[in-house]
């Protein structure tokens, strides 16, 4: 006599796959939804677990130095100027600034509610209370399978002045690891 498999397996079983595959292609809006929740509601504690906080600062910082050096290079002035050697010495320092007011629970925040990243920590600290704040436009969607981004913008912005946030896959975990600031 033949084993065979009963019917309710041949049911569950297309049903578990398809639930799984949902599961592993929804998880990225889920966690930007989760973020972005935790964000309008001042819960930073949700928000540094859907943070690599290192990795974020690390990628914050190279960008503010390399976006001052290149404005540094292509002003004529500045390329003549004996004092520029000096303006290029404060480089990292004027990066931790940036970084330390926008790479925090306290900053993204800010960016996810306002459009716009803190440029202070006072500013970080301190942002407009929800009923003097522009209406914000976010949009999410896969870049590619381990990576996923969150863009946010005011309403009234361009396109162009929007900032992404970019969730890393690791393993079946989403994970906020970049921000792209407006070009």
């Amino acid at each position: 006599m033949k084993p065979t498999v009963s019917r309710p397996l041949w049911i569950a079983l297309p049903v578990a796959v398809c639930a799984a595959a949902a599961l592993f292609v929804g998880a990225p809006f889920l966690t930007a939804a989760r973020f972005q929740e935790a964000a309008l509601a001042g819960d930073f504690a949700a928000m540094e677990g859907l943070t690599d906080i290192t990795a974020l600062r690390a990628d914050l910082h190279a960008r503010m130095q390399a976006r001052i050096i290149a404005a540094m290079h292509t002003d004529g002035e500045l390329h003549h100027n004996p004092l520029a050697g000096l303006g290029l010495a404060i480089v990292p320092a004027m990066a931790d600034r940036v970084v330390e007011a926008a790479a925090t629970p306290r900053g993204l925040a800010v960016l996810v509610a306002t459009g716009e990243a803190p440029k202070t920590p006072v500013e970080a600290a301190f942002p407009p209370p929800p009923a003097e704040r522009e209406p914000v436009r976010r949009r999410a969607g896969y870049e590619s399978w381990n990576t996923f981004r969150l863009t946010v913008r005011r309403t009234s912005a361009p396109e162009h002045r929007a900032t992404r946030l970019v969730f890393t896959r690791n393993g079946t975990a989403w994970k906020l690891t970049r921000i792209e600031p407006p070009a």
